[in-house]
């Protein structure tokens, strides 16, 4: 019940107004312990993205389908601040399209990463820790650490909308101080839009090191079910992606 009282009084702090000393002292207060564990992404496993467009428009360049230059982030995300880039990428397909909020008509670039041969994503996981954690904790503790988890599984799955991204205070400043350990690649965490989905953020120099660029296709989306199927009509398809960056259709 201390620890139920606790999260609740946490979930009532002034996030436009407090600062980030006292939410960091306050988050060590609210959850005294944190299980976390970091899952292995290994080498020629896909992960996607999309990208919204003009429909019959195509991205050319390589860093248009990278993660995007300091001076472009202007608002916060989920897990980074305000020119803080990272690379939002889902382990399925259709998962991207839910957390772009995509509606049928909407025309996207959908992208295609591999990790690269020789190498591995290490991320830390966030609010996906339950089970791991069964064998660390006595029958009280695993109660408690599921009521920690659960808490952070709602809030890095918090719909944010625009006007609100303070927000992400929380998940951001959680991230940074708590999950950034050492060898982190990115953060794995549940999706937004559609349950069983689950993404992965990745850092610049993670995906610099490890990623390739494998696929772009254009295309405009004509349905969208519960279940997490995406119909869509192709425009066109890279046929090639050069060493120099470019994108040739």
């Amino acid at each position: 019940m201390e620890l139920l009282n606790r999260i609740e009084d946490y979930r009532k702090v002034d996030l436009k107004r407090v600062s980030e000393s006292e939410l960091f002292d306050l988050t060590l207060k609210t959850m005294p312990c944190l299980s976390i564990s970091a899952r292995d992404i290994p080498a020629d496993t896909k992960l996607f993205r999309v990208r919204r467009k003009q429909k019959g428009a195509q991205f050319k360049r390589k860093t248009d389908v990278w993660y995007p230059e300091s001076k472009y982030v202007t608002e916060r995300q989920r897990l980074n601040d305000v020119g803080e880039p990272i690379l939002y990428t889902s382990l399925d397909k259709a998962t991207p399209f839910y957390e772009s909020k995509a509606k049928i008509g909407d025309s996207f670039a959908h992208f295609e990463y591999v990790v690269k041969n020789g190498q591995h994503i290490q991320a830390t996981s966030v609010g996906m820790n339950e089970v791991f954690s069964q064998a660390n904790f006595n029958g009280q503790g695993n109660i408690n650490n599921r009521i920690i988890e659960q808490f952070l599984h709602t809030e890095f799955t918090k719909d944010v909308g625009i006007g609100t991204e303070y927000l992400y205070r929380i998940s951001i400043m959680l991230a940074k101080n708590f999950y950034d350990i050492p060898h982190c690649d990115g953060y794995m965490y549940p999706s937004v839009a559609i349950g069983k989905g689950i993404n992965i953020a990745i850092k610049p120099d993670s995906v610099d090191k490890k990623l390739q660029l494998t696929r772009v296709t254009n295309l405009v989306v004509t349905s969208i079910t519960d279940n997490g199927t995406i119909g869509f009509d192709e425009e066109s398809q890279a046929t090639s992606i050069d060493t120099l960056g470019n994108i040739n259709y």
